[in-house]
């Protein structure tokens, strides 16, 4: 049975500025409710926390310094990723020797070297690797699209997709390259663009060996062989 503490309270929706102070939570921790919204760009938070964090991205203040090098950035977590640049703390594949700067990352790596895709898709039975990838697959049969845009009410199948259209219009580019500091709205991007950096040339012709930084370059590649 849920606490009064973390029920939801339609009579406080529009709290006085003395609850602020207080202990008490009009909002449920599931309610869905986000009450907390940006003055620049309207995107809204469920959470203070999470706007105080979002508007550093307006206000250009960047509290999370490298002992290093003394590289400033918005978030923890880019700072955590940049340590790595210093620590090498990588972890590789005994598989192929590929190297991976958190053993998360190695992790998802391995499944590829598994025999087998143990998920398989029930409508054409394509196979996967994980749940989650056999899942987020089977929404281009079904037609599903659950999320829409606050701005522009585009609809889509993935909640992630949805969050990185929004950047359109907010402008938020949360991905930040550990090396120069260039931002992007999407991780990929950020990771590809990292490369014009690391050298790292990840995608190989299993034919003549030559590597490519970018899978679509691999796939035209390709076509000389065919």
């Amino acid at each position: 049975m849920k606490t009064d503490e973390c029920m939801f309270k339609m009579e406080t929706k529009h709290f006085p500025d003395e609850m602020a102070n207080s202990r008490e939570k009009p909002y449920s921790c599931n309610s869905g409710e986000k009450p907390y919204s940006c003055k620049v760009c309207c995107r809204a938070f469920s959470k203070n926390s999470n706007l105080t964090q979002h508007m550093r991205i307006h206000n250009a203040d960047k509290p999370y310094s490298c002992t290093v090098c003394s590289k400033t950035f918005t978030q923890s977590s880019n700072l955590k990723t940049h340590m790595l640049k210093h620590t090498k703390h990588e972890s590789s594949c005994g598989v192929c020797g590929k190297s991976f700067a958190t053993y998360s990352k190695l992790r998802s790596h391995k499944l590829i070297h598994r025999a087998g895709k143990p998920y398989s898709c029930t409508f054409c039975l394509k196979r996967f690797y994980t749940k989650s990838d056999m899942e987020k697959h089977a929404e281009i049969h079904t037609g599903e699209k659950p999320y829409s845009c606050t701005f522009c009410m585009k609809t889509f199948c993935r909640k992630a997709n949805m969050e990185t259209h929004t950047r359109i219009h907010t402008g938020e580019k949360p991905y930040s390259c550990i090396f120069c500091g260039k931002t992007f709205c999407r991780k990929a991007n950020m990771e590809t663009h990292t490369l014009t950096h690391t050298g790292d040339k990840p995608h190989p012709c299993n034919i003549c060996l030559r590597a490519f930084t970018r899978s679509c370059i691999l796939k035209v590649h390709m076509k000389i062989h065919t």
